[in-house]
């Protein structure tokens, strides 16, 4: 019999096993696989009760990123779950407004509306009230302070999720090198770009946000989501938004159609 042993602690559990199965099933040989340190305390019944309480910054530490995917969609009742990602001024956020216009169970979390509830916290600790700005500062310090009541917010964002409903978790930066957050939210990845870097100029400043301009070089383009996702075995799939508003509301549909009819949407789009 092939076993696991986490650590020294397991060894007592261990001898009452090896009795009873010599007991009932004559097992007398065994062959034990031992955890490395840093995996101690991972198993599997932590981490179902932690998919249970939607502790996804645990969850992301213990299993890769399609497991993730899978136990949040069963606790959620979810069809799917994806993270949406992108460079500032692409469409991400009118894309995700066609989808939930054209089927009723998208849903879709913004988290840059996170920064409204972070703004007291914001100021208290950095004397502003914009992520962007604190971001553009001060970003390390930004991360320590501001990653656990970001994660519950996101938290009570998936719990207003309805069941059955496709959920849409839109998080800009979500695949930079110092993020990569789909540990946390799965491996269902949704790129959303338009390659002219122009267009995208011109989008940020004609909504009055210049500022993200800075933010067009630091967030993975598509061919380096598609790196990202071969290196860590993501599913990804691809928008392209730079066409019009029709064309864009015909790929959306088409998006709707193979989502609900099952189908890949990776590599499909």
């Amino acid at each position: 019999m092939i076993r696991g042993l986490r650590g020294p602690n397991d060894c007592e559990t261990e001898k009452e096993v090896m009795l009873f199965n010599r007991k009932h099933f004559g097992i007398t040989k065994y062959f034990y696989i031992f955890s490395s340190n840093k995996y101690q305390d991972i198993s599997s019944s932590r981490v179902r009760q932690e998919t249970l309480d939607l502790n996804i910054r645990s969850l992301g530490r213990q299993i890769s990123p399609l497991v993730v995917t899978a136990l949040l969609e069963k606790a959620l009742k979810a069809k799917n779950i994806f993270l949406v990602v992108g460079q500032p001024g692409a469409g991400k956020s009118t894309f995700l407004k066609m989808l939930k216009e054209i089927n009723r169970d998208n849903y879709c979390i913004n988290t840059d509306d996170f920064n409204q509830q972070l703004k007291q916290l914001l100021q208290e600790k950095f004397g502003e009230e914009d992520l962007i700005k604190v971001a553009l500062k001060d970003e390390e310090k930004m991360k320590k302070i501001i990653a656990r009541p970001w994660f519950d917010l996101l938290k009570n964002s998936l719990k207003l999720a309805p069941p059955e409903s496709n959920v849409f978790i839109e998080i800009a930066y979500g695949l930079q090198s110092d993020k990569l957050m789909f540990r946390f939210v799965g491996g269902k990845i949704i790129y959303i770009g338009c390659d002219d870097e122009n267009k995208n100029l011109a989008r940020i400043n004609s909504r009055g946000t210049p500022q993200l301009a800075e933010f067009i070089k630091k967030i993975p383009d598509k061919d380096e989501t598609a790196r990202i996702a071969k290196k860590y075995n993501l599913s990804a799939g691809y928008i392209n938004t730079n066409c019009s508003l029709e064309e864009l509301f015909e790929g959306a549909k088409k998006f709707n159609n193979l989502i609900i009819g099952g189908q890949n949407y990776a590599n499909n789009l």
